[in-house]
């Protein structure tokens, strides 16, 4: 059996179905990693989060600044 069918079979039985993927979402919490390192790529997201944690409105993100995560 070639590896290219080999593989095809395995990923099928890996796949997660749309209710399974929407349930996985629905359980994220902002302190989760993968959603908080989406959540800051948003430098909007960005500033309010910080504005609010360090009581400051005037604080300002340029998003040019931002940087991402690395694992």
């Amino acid at each position: 059996m070639s590896n290219k069918m080999q593989n095809k079979g395995k990923s099928k039985k890996n796949r997660k179905t749309d209710e399974e993927v929407i349930q996985i979402i629905r359980n994220l919490r902002l302190i989760d990693d993968v959603l908080f390192e989406k959540f800051m790529e948003d430098a909007a997201a960005c500033e309010e989060l910080l504005q609010v944690i360090l009581e400051n409105s005037r604080l300002k993100v340029k998003p040019e600044t931002l940087v991402a995560q690395k694992e």
